[in-house]
């Protein structure tokens, strides 16, 4: 930026460091040559260098997902039971700038973001049971933000199990009434 400040050179890496933190934004970094004598060369040309070390702001907490699998589909809220093993959380419209990175029960999975949709949904299928889905955003700088609040989904694809065949009746209806053991008439 036009100003001097106390750095240190690595002739074997080639590198001039700051000694001091240089501060968040657009930075122009350039250099003079000193020799023995005080003589000082024309400062180099300048490169421009952005920094930036803040990370985006919490996400907002996902409120329903997407379940397109199955018999049942459509958008579901939290705690809701699904068939879709890969099942959408509805994020909403993302800055260009920043990457959602998707957690299921707080690890990161493989995702796919769909911008049009506002879905971000993960690659691989999720086990059978309750699982707390959230996400993240990062910066280009590589900045993470804090994770969003979970969207719980229950994934339920097993159909219950086939029911025991009843061994008894009861008949209401005169002549004879009670409690009968399959197969009798009455």
């Amino acid at each position: 930026d036009g100003k001097p400040v106390d750095s240190i050179y690595d002739p074997v890496a080639g590198t001039l460091t700051p000694v001091n933190p240089i501060g968040e934004g657009n930075h122009d970094l350039s250099y003079t040559l000193t020799d023995i004598a005080g003589n000082e060369s024309v400062a180099s040309d300048p490169i421009q260098v952005i920094i930036d070390v803040t990370a985006p702001a919490k996400p907002t907490t996902p409120t329903e997902f997407v379940d397109d699998a199955g018999s049942k589909q459509g958008d579901f809220p939290t705690g809701t039971t699904t068939d879709d093993t890969t099942p959408s959380i509805i994020v909403g419209t993302l800055p260009t700038d920043e990457k959602p990175t998707l957690y299921v029960d707080g690890k990161p999975v493989d995702s796919v973001y769909d911008p049009v949709a506002g879905t971000l949904t993960p690659v691989d299928p999720m086990i059978e049971g309750e699982h707390d889905l959230s996400y993240t955003l990062t910066d280009i700088a590589g900045n993470e933000s804090l994770p969003s609040d979970p969207i719980q989904v229950i994934v339920d694809t097993k159909a219950p199990t086939q029911p025991t065949a009843p061994t008894e009746y009861v008949d209401n209806v005169d002549p004879v009434q009670g409690t009968f053991a399959s197969g009798t008439t009455t």
